[in-house]
């Protein structure tokens, strides 16, 4: 049998608990909305290589700032073996007409951290050099699940608990 590997939406709880994080006073209602309505990540062909990112609220505009929101994407990266990882970058096109990133540069979705106390929801913080807005259901950032590659002589046994530094000093 395969190694099931998937996206999945996050607990409404969890959601609106990183929500009300930079929106504390968003009413349940609107959370319900936007979680009910969040799209997992596609491919946009058969040829393409990244799964698509879906803004599941209207972020704003997005400029050269570090002050910029964290869009909180609903979503998780879920694998039953910690075989695989997902490499999130912004979508080329953007990158190529406004200069948008994520302000980490890319981000690095291990195996376990669906494991993590926030349930290894996913979230990106991003930069633009030319002003671009991100609208619900905007394809903003992409995701290519990657195969984990170990040593022979491999020894790792810790077991992960958060996200940003949870293995260490970042």
């Amino acid at each position: 049998m395969g190694v099931l590997i998937k996206f999945e939406k996050v607990s409404f709880e969890q959601y609106c608990k990183d929500r009300r994080s930079i929106h504390p006073i968003i009413r349940e209602s609107v959370l319900r909305n936007e979680w009910e309505n969040i799209k997992l990540p596609t491919r946009a062909t058969y040829g393409s290589s990244g799964y698509d990112f879906y803004a599941p609220y209207d972020v704003g505009v997005i400029q050269d700032s570090l002050d910029n929101p964290i869009i909180y994407t609903g979503v998780r990266f879920v694998v039953d073996e910690a075989v695989m990882w997902v490499l999130l970058m912004p979508r080329s096109g953007w990158g190529f007409k406004y200069g948008f990133r994520l302000v980490n540069t890319i981000g690095n979705i291990d195996g376990d951290y669906a494991n993590a106390e926030n349930e290894g929801h996913i979230a990106a913080k991003v930069s633009s050099m030319f002003p671009v807005p991100i609208n619900r259901g905007d394809r903003f950032m992409q995701g290519v699940i990657c195969p984990c590659i170990l040593t022979t002589d491999d020894c790792a046994t810790g077991l992960r608990t958060g996200g940003f530094g949870s293995t260490g000093i970042y």
